[in-house]
This record gives C-alpha cells, structure tokens and sequence, in this order.
C-alpha cells in the first residue's frame, strides 16, 4: 500500500511508469546505428569512453545490456545523480572529472540541441552524429558528423 502526497508523485510515478514501458518495448540492438561496435571497439582501445545520459540508470542499463555494449564504457553516469538535466552542463562537468580529464581533452558526441548546449556551457568541444529523422537544431555544434566512423577519422586528425 503506498500513500501519494499530490500531484507531483503522481507525476514522477507516472513518469517513471511510462519510461519503464517504452524501455521495455523498445528493441535497442535493432536502433542502434551498426558502425557503433567497431567505432566504440577501436577508441577504447586508445581512450576512456563515459556515457552521459540524461536518462535513469535503469533505462540505461537496459539499453546497454541489450546492445551488448556496455564492455566499451568504463563510466557511466545517469541524469538521476543531478538535481538539473541538461542543457545544465553539470553531468559533463562530472563526468570528465570522473575520468579525470581535461576540458580540452574531452570530445562529447550529441545529437540533440539540449546535449549539445549542455556542452557547450560545459566549455567541452561537441560533435553532433547527424539527425535525419527528427529535424534536430544542431547548428550550436562544433562540427556535424554524418556517421559515426567519422569520430575515429577527426580524432586521428587531432580535432
């Protein structure tokens, strides 16, 4: 039995229930762009790799645990832990501390203009994986990649 103070729990419980189902329908392995597992494969051999995600741990977990790509992350860090979700540009600012890297050392990939804000108030160089599905505003990106094998291309550039 479970007593509600008011709307707002109800709300959050809503919330809660809502990403619980579309986490459970939802087919990760089959959304998941193919370049990714030979892209994550080659840069953690070279570099850390975190997952920011402004979703919660659970949804996260599942996510990665159906696509079989939890291997490449030696950090992830859930928009649960932070009182603000992006654009705020604290679970950035955590996250490379977490790792123990500089602001200049980092490279954040986005795709959504709230990703990639957060970023940029971060001061951390973006790049945007190209949206051709949902008209995203990327413009706030410091470059605009069309796949993801392009991230290995510029990182070996020194971008």
């Amino acid at each position: 039995y479970t007593m509600w103070n008011g709307k707002n729990d109800f709300m959050t419980f809503k919330n809660m229930l809502q990403e619980y189902f579309s986490s459970v329908d939802r087919d990760y392995k089959a959304v998941v762009r193919p370049q990714i597992y030979s892209v994550l494969e080659h840069l953690s051999k070279h570099y850390k790799i975190a997952l920011a995600s402004s979703s919660r741990l659970y949804t996260i977990n599942n996510a990665l645990d159906q696509a079989g790509l939890r291997k490449y992350f030696s950090l992830i860090v859930s928009g649960e832990q932070f009182k603000e979700s992006k654009p705020n540009p604290e679970i950035y600012l955590h996250t490379i501390k977490e790792l123990n890297v500089n602001k200049d050392e980092a490279i954040i990939i986005e795709d959504s203009p709230k990703g990639i804000l957060a970023a940029n108030r971060a001061g951390i160089k973006v790049l945007a994986l190209k949206d051709d599905k949902f008209g995203l505003d990327q413009s706030q990106a410091d470059i605009i990649i069309n796949e993801l094998n392009d991230i290995i291309k510029l990182i070996e550039k020194g971008a």
